[in-house]
């Protein structure tokens, strides 16, 4: 995806396969591509205004084997990027295709950016919402405050938890045991594993082995790790750098890429 994208300079296309990739096509004909199973008003907004994806998917740029060797790429921000220009973000070069905003962090705070990060952001991009877990504090609250922003929908990546640090006040079992239950609160919620973010030390230390069945998105950012096949088998989600530049943020942001055979095991349908 990201190649093909590169190329053509097309992010309608970009984002048109991205979202055919996960809910599947029904024909190609006269004015945009139409898509099926799916309710999404991004879906239903792309079909009437696309000009290029008809006629691009009819030259054989369109194929599961093509797709599944592509590598979507996004970024995750929050306040610390400031004020983003969301529309030179979804002019540039560096065809972003998801987005991943902070939403919440602790029991009770919000980040101040995101409202206006996420709204901006799914005009353009795949977005979902990430949750910094405080762990000296509980994990029902968290939770509660999460569920009271976030607000997701369909076409949206799946919840996601960020944990990285240890807690000052707990045992690692006990956190681990408030991990869960925050994690348990949110899939009632929407109905799926909610997605765990970590660094890989973290991770390696003190969580492998205990959430196994959710999606990882984890951090790693060490030159072997990007083409590390054992590593990448066992996420779905690399965060890569935390140093890539776009354009309309004026600031550094963190990386990821997204194995496009693995979308669908992150979106919410």
């Amino acid at each position: 995806m990201q190649k093909i994208v590169k190329i053509l300079g097309l992010k309608t296309f970009g984002l048109a396969l991205l979202i055919f990739a996960v809910l599947g096509i029904n024909q190609y004909g006269g004015g945009g591509v139409v898509v099926i199973n799916s309710n999404d008003s991004l879906v239903k907004k792309l079909s009437r205004d696309s000009v290029v994806a008809d006629s691009l998917l009819r030259d054989s740029l369109y194929s599961d084997s093509l797709l599944n060797s592509c590598t979507l790429f996004g970024i995750d921000v929050s306040h610390y990027q400031g004020r983003i220009n969301w529309h030179k973000l979804a002019l540039n070069e560096n065809s972003i295709c998801f987005v991943i905003a902070r939403a919440t962090m602790g029991n009770d705070r919000r980040d101040v950016q995101f409202r206006r990060n996420f709204d901006s952001a799914k005009k353009c991009f795949i977005v979902g919402a990430y949750h910094y877990y405080d762990p000296n504090q509980t994990s029902t609250n968290q939770a509660l405050n999460y569920l009271r922003v976030a607000k997701l929908g369909p076409g949206n990546l799946r919840p996601i938890l960020d944990i990285e640090q240890k807690s000052k006040t707990q045992s690692m079992a006990s956190l681990r045991k408030g991990l869960k239950n925050w994690l348990n609160i949110v899939e009632k919620k929407y109905g799926v594993k909610p997605i765990l973010y970590s660094n890989i030390k973290f991770y390696n230390d003190n969580l492998k082995g205990y959430f196994d069945e959710y999606p990882l998105w984890i951090a790693a950012y060490s030159p072997e790790r990007y083409n590390d096949t054992a590593f990448h088998a066992g996420i779905h989600m690399h965060q890569y750098s935390a140093n890539v530049r776009v354009s309309g943020v004026s600031c550094s942001v963190d990386g990821n890429n997204l194995p496009q055979k693995k979308l669908a095991k992150v979106i919410l349908r």
